[in-house]
């Protein structure tokens, strides 16, 4: 059998009886999770880095810089929702002027958005 590495897997056992209801044994299978576990991990590990990324932008500094651009009007900072959306729309509609003037800011969105491609 091949080495997969470290895996994930989901059991489950029933017992086994014989005719007169005694257990003799078990039976049990499982499922390979890894996929979806790694899924998660790779989640969390995203929603960490959209958690920090606010309060990076909760900063009234960063905030007023943010503000002086034309894609972020006042909605964006209503909630995380809008200003995510706001993010995404300034990253596809402009990510030359986006990465001039927000390099870091820019580089997070690319990451969360596991962007590579040409241009970006």
């Amino acid at each position: 059998m091949p080495n997969l590495g470290k895996r994930w897997l989901s059991t489950s056992k029933i017992p086994l009886y014989n005719e007169q209801k005694q257990i003799i044994g078990t039976i049990g299978w499982f499922n390979d999770i890894t996929e979806i576990k790694e899924l998660k991990i790779e989640l969390n590990e995203k929603n960490q880095l959209l958690y920090n990324y606010n309060i990076e932008l909760t900063n009234a500094t960063e905030k007023e810089r943010l503000s002086a651009v034309k894609y972020f009007r006042a909605y964006a900072f209503t909630n995380e929702y809008e200003f995510m959306a706001v993010l995404a729309e300034y990253f596809i509609e402009s990510p030359k002027d986006f990465k001039k003037q927000f390099s870091d800011l820019y580089g997070h969105v690319r990451t969360m958005f596991n962007f590579d491609f040409a241009g970006y």
